[in-house]
């Protein structure tokens, strides 16, 4: 798909609280570098829980200011690592934004549309320390 899209991960749902650092972006055979693609934040590990804050956009200090895009066409797979598996039974939701201009300029603020879930399988969670997805965008 050409341009730029930039994506963010939420975890949980209701009340939970998610905790988790989705830090390191592979896409189709090419694993990139830790935070490249992926805009950093000074949050370390702690949830963002005042649901009014702007820091559920991208999380606490983030800035798309030095993230750097890539492009990913449709049926490319495409792959989040995180810094530690998960290690509590709950969902994984995918969200992404397609941005209107620049994504190094844009701050998230809308057009945020769900592209995946994972639940249980059986009475078994999916916790992962990496989670793919392919042909999922169009």
């Amino acid at each position: 798909m050409k341009g730029s899209i930039l994506a963010a991960i939420a975890l949980g749902a209701g009340n939970a609280s998610a905790h988790y650092i989705f830090q390191q972006l592979s896409v189709g055979g090419t694993k990139f570098p830790v935070w490249q693609h992926i805009r950093q934040h000074t949050n370390y590990n702690s949830p963002v829980t005042d649901l009014s804050s702007k820091d559920l956009r991208c999380n606490v200090g983030a800035s798309g200011a030095n993230t750097q895009t890539v492009s990913v066409r449709a049926g490319d797979s495409f792959t989040f690592t995180l810094d530690t598996p998960v290690y509590h039974q709950g969902p994984v939701s995918l969200y992404m934004f397609k941005a209107p201009g620049a994504a190094s300029d844009y701050d998230g603020s809308g057009g945020w549309f769900k592209t995946y879930d994972w639940g249980p399988t059986g009475s078994t969670w999916n916790m992962a320390g990496s989670y793919l997805l392919w042909d999922r965008v169009s």
